[in-house]
This record gives C-alpha cells, sequence and structure tokens, in this order.
C-alpha cells in the first residue's frame, strides 16, 4: 500500500467479525487517497476501516472519501480522531449508512460531554491509558466506568490488550475489537485498484 500499512483489529465477541486500520507515518491528503483507492477491493469483508484525519482539511477527507467509493470501495469508513477534526466535517455530507465517526485517543482527560456526543459511533482508548489503567487502581476504575458509558450509549469501543487475557487490577477490560495477536503486512494493492486511483487522481 502506498506510504501506508494496515493493522488488524478483532471483535472479542465474533471472531469472525474484523476491522482494518490503516497506518502512516505522516497523514497527508495524497498518501491517504491513494491509499484508500489502492484498498478499496480489497477491504470488503471488513467490518469497517479505521481511517485516520488528525491533520486533515475537511476538503481533504472529503476527496479522500470519494475516491475510495469511486474506485469501488464497499467496506464501512470510520473516520478516525479527535473532536476538534470530526467536528469540522459536514453532517449533511456524510452517508450514515457508509461512514461512522471514531472519537480518538480517549484517555482520563476525556470529558464525559465528549463522549455522549451524538456524532460519534465508536471510541478508541489510547494505548498508554489502557496499560497504565491496567496498573493503577484509580485509572482502572475511570476506564471502567468510561466503558460502562459507551456500553449504555451503544458506542463500538477499540482498545489494547494491557495484559494476557485483558486482565487488570479493577478486573477484565471488555473492548469490543482489539488489535489482532499477529500484525499483517502491508496490503499488496491490486492492479486494477492501482489503476483507478491513478486515472482518478489525474482529473
Amino acid at each position: 500500500m502506498s506510504g501506508g500499512s494496515l493493522r488488524r483489529w478483532s471483535s472479542s465477541v465474533n471472531p469472525r467479525s474484523r476491522a482494518v486500520e490503516l497506518l502512516f507515518d505522516e497523514t497527508k491528503e495524497a498518501t491517504l487517497t491513494l491509499s484508500l483507492a489502492e484498498a478499496a477491493k480489497e477491504l470488503r469483508d471488513e467490518a469497517f476501516v479505521v481511517v485516520p484525519i488528525d491533520g486533515l482539511s475537511r476538503a481533504d477527507v472529503t476527496h479522500a472519501v470519494e475516491v475510495f467509493h469511486l474506485a469501488g470501495g464497499e467496506a464501512r469508513l470510520c473516520l478516525a480522531g479527535g473532536r476538534p477534526s470530526l467536528a469540522a466535517l459536514d453532517p449533511a455530507w456524510m452517508d450514515c449508512d457508509r461512514i461512522g465517526l471514531l472519537l480518538d485517543h480517549v484517555d482520563a482527560c476525556t470529558s464525559p460531554s465528549e463522549l455522549i456526543w451524538d456524532r460519534i459511533e465508536a471510541i478508541r482508548f489510547s494505548d498508554e491509558f489502557v496499560l497504565s489503567a491496567a496498573r493503577d487502581l484509580r485509572l482502572g476504575c475511570a476506564l471502567e466506568s468510561m466503558l460502562g458509558l459507551a456500553r449504555d450509549l451503544g458506542l463500538c469501543t477499540l482498545g489494547a490488550d494491557a495484559m494476557p487475557g485483558g486482565a487488570s487490577l479493577s478486573g477484565r477490560f471488555e473492548f469490543d475489537y482489539m488489535p489482532a495477536p499477529v500484525a499483517d503486512s502491508p496490503t499488496r494493492a491490486r492492479a486494477s485498484a492501482k489503476t483507478s486511483a491513478t486515472a482518478t487522481l489525474s482529473r
């Protein structure tokens, strides 16, 4: 994949439900657009695709998503970022059947008002927060409380596997999705996807 690789996520409830995250050393509109176009036809069986958008403008995100769909992408896109990045997107542009918002970098400093924001459908806890919560009782209680709120709100939760079996001082952290045990190598795009991407970007 041009400029990036894939990180696999697996469901803690249904092993057959998989998700993928696009990874970049530096998120740029051209890199994101080409990577989405290349991966469009490779990701049809995924429950959703996490797409980082922090640092990109609304126009950048809109263009990248449109190229993904023009290239035949059918997977649900979950645009991931902080509240400012997500709030900058135009609600009228988003097709809720194909695109969702994921509040990223959630930790102990994230206020409840951000979790109850009705535009998001998923949250991802920062790895550092999860690892710290596994070893600190107060942080562990805070994480458990936030997970409970997320469940009550019907939000999908993503988090790290802090300790073997997901154990913690306060019990077990039950995330809906966790990173797959073995990292996958970067996806090789199909020749047809590359052709479509090149044609689209040259317009």
